[in-house]
């Protein structure tokens, strides 16, 4: 295996061999380190903003939900919390109030989903991380009825940036059976409130969503102390949500539905994934031309080395041998390229993870999102040194042909 091995490493880095074979070769050795970086980097990106997007929702939707089957509202009782604390893997739960409102700000309306909170919410889902303007610490004092309002419905609403807001926000409830027209809204009772923040998650809920105190809530739509829409639980980590879903489910029974994050969102992290694997598949056809690159210049080795294999051969070297000469010679192209990708690639990820070379303006988030993940890292290597052996089988039926 030794002389195998020095002979095609000769082969590739001989002085007296750089020919235009051997230029071939090294270019067709570049386009696979470049290309292996891209790979780096693109799955290093996509890995960072699917992180980054199960960040923010985990701190706007809870671990689990739990809603009714039939129905809109769910009797929180002493007993039906009992039951739910009792579920190995359940940490805290929290009652989550829900409804349809009209903001208006001056003459500006917009609709949004309006959800009353309390203290043990805050616990679970810690949205004071998502807020960019204003602040949290005084939502809860009941001096004033605070709201924190979505970035988005904030903007639309042409409010003011100095928080609090000085200008009265006017909060609608509509209710379901009312007949609307473009000016009825002045005939329904409204409440006003003052503006303290804004959050930030994404557009679906920055344009949708609005925060106020429990208590306020109940007030505005005449509910009842103990009813709520539904509930969040927060896990305690050390079980999969899929087991902890399947306990509560069993605790339950048929009148509750239980849902968690990923499932709630499943369309958004299938998404991700399916591109991820496109932007891979791209890639990896980039690769598949590189690699052909590299046989056709193996090939013209071979034959310009035609007369070399006749004397390998008479000094006892078997056809086998001399294949894996040129396939020595083939992994060192693809294993240098590779070693230089990835090299190259987790340099680019350090830098912008530390340096943020791309950074984003406006975003919740200074730099744009990496993240290396060791099962990427050796689907490529596995990648790039598979299509090195698949593709060295031309090479080797011409090593056989010539060498008879």
């Amino acid at each position: 295996m030794k002389i195998e091995l020095f002979i095609a490493r000769r082969y590739l880095f001989s002085k007296k061999s750089h020919n235009l074979i051997n230029y071939i070769s090294i270019i067709s050795g570049v386009i696979i380190a470049f290309v292996t970086m891209a790979m780096v980097l693109v799955l290093s990106t996509f890995n960072g903003i699917d992180s980054l997007v199960k960040n923010l929702y985990s701190s706007f939707e809870a671990d689990i939900e739990i809603r009714p089957t039939t129905g809109a509202s769910i009797l929180y009782s002493d007993s039906l919390q009992n039951v739910l604390l009792s579920v190995d893997g359940v940490e805290e739960l929290a009652p989550v109030l829900e409804g349809q409102v009209v903001l208006q700000s001056g003459k500006v309306q917009l609709v949004a989903k309006l959800l009353g909170v309390d203290q043990q919410y805050l616990n679970i889902l810690p949205i004071n991380r998502l807020i960019n303007r204003g602040s949290m610490d005084d939502f809860f004092n009941p001096s004033y009825r605070n709201i924190i309002l979505g970035a988005g419905l904030h903007y639309h609403l042409k409010r003011a940036f100095q928080f609090p807001v000085i200008e009265p926000l006017q909060v609608l409830n509509i209710p379901k059976t009312a007949r609307l027209s473009s000016n009825s809204f002045g005939n329904f009772k409204s409440t006003n409130f003052v503006e303290v923040g804004t959050f930030s998650v994404t557009a679906e809920f920055d344009l949708n969503y609005a925060l106020i105190p429990e208590n306020y809530f109940r007030e505005i739509f005449a509910l009842a102390p103990k009813v709520c829409n539904y509930l969040v639980v927060k896990s305690d980590k050390n079980n999969p949500l899929s087991d902890l879903k399947s306990k509560l489910n069993n605790r339950l029974g048929d009148s509750f539905e239980v849902k968690t994050r990923e499932e709630k969102n499943a369309l958004l992290y299938q998404t991700s994934q399916s591109e991820k694997w496109v932007s891979f598949a791209i890639m990896f056809f980039i690769v598949i031309v590189a690699a052909f690159n590299i046989v056709a210049s193996l090939c013209i080795l071979v034959m310009e080395k035609k007369k070399d294999l006749f004397v390998l051969k008479t000094l006892g070297l078997t056809e086998a041998k001399i294949s894996t000469v040129f396939f020595f010679q083939s992994l060192m192209i693809n294993g240098l390229g590779l070693i230089i990708g990835l090299s190259l690639g987790a340099l680019l990820v350090y830098l912008q993870n530390t340096l943020g070379l791309l950074r984003l303006e406006g975003s919740v988030v200074e730099f744009y999102p990496v993240k290396m993940v060791f099962n990427d890292i050796l689907l490529i290597t596995c990648t790039i040194l598979g299509i090195a052996v698949i593709t060295f089988w031309p090479v080797q039926r011409l090593v056989q042909k010539i060498s008879r």
